[in-house]
């Protein structure tokens, strides 16, 4: 297992992808999500809205056609190099797409003799939230489609990814490619980050049973010592120690009796695995932060250099056109000047 372990450590470059994405407990009536974007390269992204109606028309890397649809469904995305890849987003129906990275993915190469349309993957998530209402909807969808790695020259590579899938009933699926076959993975722990791939995070899971979150104080060096909840959870920033952390933060975490609740502890949630510059090295950041509300529509965006949180009501939103602002659009902060006592 150790063995296995620094080997993981070794596949995953430290300048790419650490990103942590989850489900906050909640009641039914309540579906709320999360997930950081850690990249050491800066991404520029902004947070763009596209259209319910917009024809999208695609064509691969070898210059045969891909596939082409008009959305059904309008959405708010977070984009990556001004480019329309989308590797976060929400549709007006509460379905969301997200793509976190994992080094051992292989994507199918074009069959022309495959008569079902070429998706490029770096698309799943525009073709998943322009079209669907429902995990369901996504998983038999994918099964139409051969599915195409596409070259992206801003990374120099293939972007090797895997896929989450949110809904406002509170399903998630994750779909990962493994030596170039599709795998689809229903998700009850609805946690993920990166490598090694979903079936050997949940089975390395097991390795903390133990854990607990008893506030049990110790004595050491003839003082009390309390806050032992949990001790022994790891609390570095490699995706397994990730992928544990928040399991078990989720886990214990009260159930959220509205969406006010959920967003709130999605936030903390959050900021345990939040990454600041320079913890690691020439590395990984969180370059920005988004919160889910499926029930009521709404993205929640925050970014590394404005923490103020931003809140994107779809609802509200004119579908009839395209529209993208930064994503540290806003002020940073709110500065509190006069009397206090007057303040509501």
């Amino acid at each position: 297992m150790q063995k296995f372990i620094q080997l993981v450590l070794l596949t995953v470059s430290s300048s790419i992808f650490a990103c942590t994405d989850f489900g906050v407990p909640s009641v039914p009536e309540v579906a709320v999500t999360a997930r950081t974007m850690d990249f050491a390269t800066y991404f520029d992204s902004f947070i763009q809205q596209v259209p319910k109606g917009k024809e999208i028309n695609t064509t691969l890397d070898s210059g045969e056609k891909g596939i082409s649809w008009k959305n059904r469904y309008g959405f708010v995305g977070l984009n990556v190099f001004k480019k329309p890849i989308f590797p976060d987003g929400l549709n007006e129906a509460g379905l969301s797409a997200a793509m976190l990275w994992l080094p051992t993915s292989e994507y199918p190469e074009y069959n022309a003799k495959d008569e079902r349309p070429a998706l490029s993957h770096l698309d799943i998530p525009s073709w998943a939230m322009g079209n669907f209402r429902s995990v369901d909807e996504v998983k038999e969808a994918l099964r139409d489609v051969q599915v195409v790695g596409e070259f992206l020259p801003q990374l120099g590579q293939i972007p090797t990814v895997h896929y989450v899938f949110h809904d406002e009933t509170g399903e998630t699926l994750v779909v990962e490619f493994i030596d170039g076959e599709m795998k689809t993975y229903d998700n009850p722990n609805q946690v993920l980050t990166n490598a090694p791939n979903l079936p050997w995070q949940l089975t390395n899971l097991t390795n903390y049973t133990a854990l607990s979150n008893e506030n049990a104080p110790m004595k050491m060096s003839g003082q009390t010592i309390n806050g032992s909840g949990l001790m022994g959870i790891p609390g570095d920033m490699t995706p397994p120690s990730r992928f544990v952390r928040i399991s078990y933060l989720r886990h214990f975490s009260p159930e959220a009796k509205n969406r006010s609740d959920a967003v709130t502890q999605a936030l903390h949630l959050l900021s345990s695995v939040d990454i600041p510059r320079g913890e690691i090295k020439e590395g990984d950041y969180t370059q920005w932060s988004v919160v889910r509300d499926h029930t009521n529509k709404a993205l929640y965006v925050r970014s590394y250099d404005n923490q103020t949180v931003r809140k994107v009501e779809l609802s509200k939103l004119r579908y009839n056109y395209d529209k993208a602002v930064p994503v540290d659009i806003g002020p940073s902060y709110i500065e509190i000047t006069g009397n206090l006592d007057k303040m509501e």
